[in-house]
């Protein structure tokens, strides 16, 4: 599935780092994800077959899995150690896609893309 307007992270991942990423979904106009006095009720978080086989994954360990915060989906990703000598991240540019599928306390499903542009750094 492509991405129609996906949102892009600025900070460039390096194959080595093991970050923390958030997506918010506002209700200021940047986002018609959520309606007034909606929220969000469950969430998922897939990383694309292409980010997966880039060794790119989503943690899931104590303190760091993907966790919801009021209108803020916060996770924590990293690749494995053989992407840290994959010559396709020899220069920024490669971005590894998650796709984020919502449930809203109304029952509306909403899907997003967020890229996170990975190269050495």
């Amino acid at each position: 599935m492509a991405a129609i307007n996906p949102r892009r992270w600025a900070y460039i991942m390096d194959p080595a780092d093991y970050a923390p990423f958030a997506l918010l979904f506002a209700r200021d106009g940047t986002d018609s994800a959520l309606q007034t006095g909606e929220t969000i009720a469950a969430f998922t978080l897939n990383p694309s077959p292409a980010a997966v086989s880039a060794g790119f994954s989503i943690s899931t360990e104590a303190g760091k899995a993907p966790v919801l915060s009021g209108d803020i989906i916060a996770f924590w990703a990293r690749f494995t150690g053989a992407a840290n000598s994959s010559p396709a991240f020899e220069a920024p540019g490669t971005e590894m896609a998650v796709e984020v599928t919502i449930t809203t306390s109304t029952g509306r499903i909403m899907q997003r893309t967020g890229l996170i542009p990975a190269g050495q750094r």
